[in-house]
């Protein structure tokens, strides 16, 4: 009987591949792993089989909207095939990088679920329509390249919202002078009062009136009475005030303003 054990893809020594292929900044990996693939003429699901055990995963789980991920066994075999040091793989690609200890080589693919911030389309245009990440940065709400929010479902440009920009702006110094931990527990805390706490008081009913307008500017097709579509445009339309309050609460020495001193902030009165 014939005892010798089968030897899986991955026990063989990678080769350098023959054409180079450079990610895009913030690709999805199976979107590069795939260009690659096509680049060298290898079918990308064989190649994934070169690269570590892919545990039962099937061929269409890898797409180019996928996450794949690798531990650090089957990234050194894919950078012996790119002939690029690991670390320069880890910087263009960070979200590649697994924390599993398996000393076998291992490759997973995941399908990336909804998140709170999506990528740019015009980034994505721009790159050939190549699949890009969402950033990492909870906080980073606007492409820098062209003034897009970037919160899931909102689809605004800022250039027609000059008191969002001018918000946009502000939390940015916000974070320098403040850093980043205490104005994302600030944003998070305020943006919650404002989105549910404050709802039905007159405070509430005021901030309505400026987030329904805004709204109405920019999608002046929309009903009148639909005050606070909260699905589309909640983030965008309530950024002025957040981070008004935010700026407020960060340079105050109680962490309680009161009443009166964020009503003044936000001009409420001009509501009642």
């Amino acid at each position: 009987m014939n005892s010798t054990r089968r030897r899986s893809p991955f026990h063989a020594i990678p080769q350098p591949m023959p054409v180079r292929v450079r990610p895009h900044h913030h690709e999805r990996t199976g979107s590069y792993l795939i260009r690659l693939a096509t680049a060298n003429h290898c079918p990308p699901w064989s190649f994934l089989r070169l690269l570590g055990n892919l545990g039962g995963q099937q061929p269409e789980h890898l797409t180019p909207q996928a996450c794949v991920t690798m531990n650090h066994s089957a990234l050194l075999r894919l950078v012996a095939c790119l002939g690029r040091p690991l670390d320069e793989l880890a910087r263009a690609l960070p979200w590649i990088v697994a924390a599993d200890r398996w000393d076998e080589p291992t490759v997973r693919i995941r399908r990336l679920g909804r998140t709170f911030l999506s990528s740019c389309p015009r980034c994505e245009q721009r790159a050939g329509g190549t699949p890009l990440m969402p950033g990492p940065d909870p906080l980073e709400m606007v492409c820098r390249q062209h003034n897009q929010w970037l919160v899931t479902d909102e689809h605004v440009n800022l250039d027609q919202t000059p008191e969002t920009t001018t918000a946009v702006k502000r939390l940015r110094r916000l974070r320098h002078r403040h850093g980043d931990d205490l104005i994302h527990v600030l944003y998070q805390r305020i943006h919650g009062y404002m989105t549910n706490d404050w709802r039905g008081t007159e405070w509430h009913r005021a901030l309505v009136q400026r987030w329904a307008h805004r709204q109405q500017q920019m999608h002046p097709g929309a009903h009148p009475d639909d005050e606070f579509v909260r699905s589309h445009t909640h983030h965008w339309s309530m950024l002025p005030e957040t981070i008004t309050v935010v700026a407020l609460l960060a340079r105050s020495h109680d962490p309680t303003p009161t009443a009166g001193e964020i009503s003044q902030t936000l001009e409420l009165d001009r509501y009642w």
